[in-house]
């Protein structure tokens, strides 16, 4: 497939980007533990993407140490992740920006495939931890990780058909690894909220514990790496996923969403809103 964007190179970003950032990393024995702090924006901004590039760039090139795990979990107890930044969507769908828009969406493309390729050659495993909401690409950062523990209440979704879109950054292939290939498409094209019990019924979660109790399930984990046996089958076949795959969905989508209608910015406004609300409410 000839290349739709020849001009966009995922940058090579300095490593102050990790100061005064929007993730504080805990080195255990064996694990770096990535955590989005409270003051973080809730939704998934172009620094955050950096940041996370500059942190699994350290890892893959050995800065922490011998490590074997990445954690990936949030400090707020009630939200992991609301997902993209609909407000540089936006702005990008009106300025015709394509190659800012295709910069944001390569750069969370490739944070998903270094989590779900095991880090290259390095082969660490990936455990996320989920309390609280994780919608659109919260959601699939989640997905992307060897292990998906989460918490009873915990909800999830994409809403991207509200306005229009797709998951954009491997929803749908990284849920075929986990289940039916239709059960996937069925849950990437409908904008609902589904339960972290429903989604453990289905096998999308690995492991549902009590609240409260996400941090020490995965601790357990990092310290008998054992218990991954379970899942060994299904993360062999999340090894699999090409990033040159990823990179097509990503062609789609920014081509899909150069092509908004009125009606469907009006609708990611509506969201954004009340994004925002969320914020002040919480604040």
């Amino acid at each position: 497939m000839t290349n739709a964007f020849p001009h966009v190179r995922v940058p090579v970003v300095p490593s102050r980007h990790l100061k005064n950032g929007s993730f504080e990393i805990d080195l255990r024995e064996k694990s770096v533990w990535v955590s989005r702090q409270e003051s973080a924006a809730e939704h998934v901004s172009i620094d955050q993407l950096k940041e996370m590039h500059v942190i699994d760039s350290a890892i893959q090139q050995g800065a922490f140490g011998d490590v074997k795990f990445k954690v990936v979990t949030a400090a707020c107890a009630s939200l992991f992740c609301l997902g993209g930044d609909l407000a540089l969507f936006l702005r990008c769908v009106e300025d015709r920006d394509r190659d800012a828009l295709a910069e944001y969406a390569l750069l969370a493309t490739k944070s998903v495939w270094v989590n779900s390729s095991g880090f290259g050659a390095r082969q660490l495993n990936s455990l996320a931890v989920v309390r609280g909401e994780a919608q659109g690409g919260g959601f699939e950062v989640a997905l992307s990780c060897d292990v998906l523990v989460a918490e009873r209440g915990a909800h999830f979704g994409f809403p991207e058909t509200i306005f229009g879109l797709f998951p954009g950054m491997g929803a749908e292939l990284l849920l075929a690894t986990r289940v039916d290939s239709e059960v996937a498409k069925r849950l990437t094209m409908h904008a609902r909220r589904y339960s972290a019990e429903f989604l453990y019924e289905l096998g999308v979660i690995d492991i549902l514990v009590e609240p409260n109790h996400g941090f020490a399930t995965a601790t357990a984990i990092t310290e008998e790496p054992r218990k991954l046996e379970t899942f060994e089958r299904r993360i062999l076949r999340a090894r699999e996923l090409r990033y040159s795959s990823l990179v097509e969905l990503v062609e789609r989508w920014v081509d899909r969403a150069l092509n908004l209608s009125q009606r469907e910015q009006k609708a990611m406004r509506v969201l954004l809103r009340a994004q925002d609300k969320r914020r002040q409410r919480d604040s």
